[in-house]
């Protein structure tokens, strides 16, 4: 989980302050979704983004054969009314939670002064993945998009209620319609469990990759792809990072099975003993299944690393 964003620089975002008077972003764009949960009158998840998206002058959501993950098409303005209201599009190919996911994009997308003032067309070649250095829109649209999916008025309540494991996430994923991934974010901004969701690929170091790319036989390790973790996690996990082929995570990844187990990752000197619940979670990109495993991995000893325990 990226830390919380200090210093603010676009124009975007200093528009949502003025709009809201609320001088933070982050907490602004939140703040225009739950606005639009209460006019709504949205009293418990799963949230019905058609009709969210219906207040914001959306009067279509579409599947589309598309490359980008999502479009908001804007229509032109007649006097005070917008005619005809806008559209959304999302990509057909992807997963259903995902779809949902950049309809709530698309929806924050809305919140802002600029297209409430003059609408025009938004294509997002991706949604959820922004980080602290991609465009500030994007990234405000993708912390939009968590709190109308996943509000926090149902999200934290939900969370505190349950013991954290991967089974407890995937629960709370299917209530919300919303990823794992998604929601793995959510709670880990909330902060209400220490623990790690770590996605994991075959792949190689830098210094291999292009000489496998190039056929050279260099086996693949199972390597970090993306991880999500709470601050109270208390462990850094770097992209790339590779995990011990004698490990319960592996394991998975051999079996194609869930797997539990106490397993050691080591990060530079230090080395940190994880529980870990892992599942085989293959998926398809263009046209082929790539293999991938999730692990929901929790600290046994929080902040605290086996060289260094007494």
């Amino acid at each position: 989980m990226s830390k919380r964003r200090t210093h603010w620089r676009s124009d975007a975002a200093r528009a949502l302050t003025l709009l809201t008077g609320i001088p933070d972003p982050e907490a602004a764009i939140i703040a225009c979704a739950d606005d639009l949960l209460d006019e709504a009158g949205v009293t418990e998840p799963p949230v019905p983004l058609k009709m969210l998206a219906s207040f914001q002058g959306v009067r279509a959501i579409e599947k589309a054969d598309m490359q980008p993950s999502g479009r908001l098409i804007a229509m032109p303005r007649s006097g005070l009314a917008v005619s005809g209201g806008h559209i959304i599009q999302v990509n057909r190919a992807e997963s259903p939670t995902r779809q949902n996911f950049t309809i709530a994009h698309e929806i924050a997308h809305t919140f802002f002064p600029a297209f409430q003032a003059r609408p025009q067309t938004i294509e997002d070649e991706q949604t959820g993945d922004y980080s602290e250095d991609d465009d500030e829109e994007e990234r405000l649209c993708d912390i939009g998009a968590s709190a109308l999916l996943l509000p926090e008025r149902w999200l934290r309540p939900l969370a505190e209620r349950r013991e954290p494991s991967l089974a407890g996430l995937q629960d709370i994923a299917q209530t919300f319609r919303a990823s794992v991934e998604a929601t793995a974010r959510s709670i880990a901004h909330l902060d209400v469990w220490p623990f790690a969701l770590v996605v994991w690929e075959p792949g190689w170091r830098k210094a291999d990759r292009h000489l496998a790319e190039a056929g050279q036989p260099i086996p693949a390790a199972l390597r970090v792809s993306r991880a999500i973790a709470s601050p109270s996690f208390g462990v850094y996990i770097p992209r790339n990072k590779s995990i011990a082929e004698d490990s319960s995570v592996y394991q998975a990844y051999q079996t194609q099975t869930p797997t539990s187990g106490l397993d050691r990752l080591t990060i530079g000197e230090r080395t940190w003993e994880l529980q870990a619940e892992s599942a085989y979670s293959a998926y398809n990109r263009d046209g082929i299944l790539q293999p991938r495993v999730i692990s929901f991995l929790r600290p046994v000893r929080p902040a605290q690393s086996l060289d260094n325990a007494g």
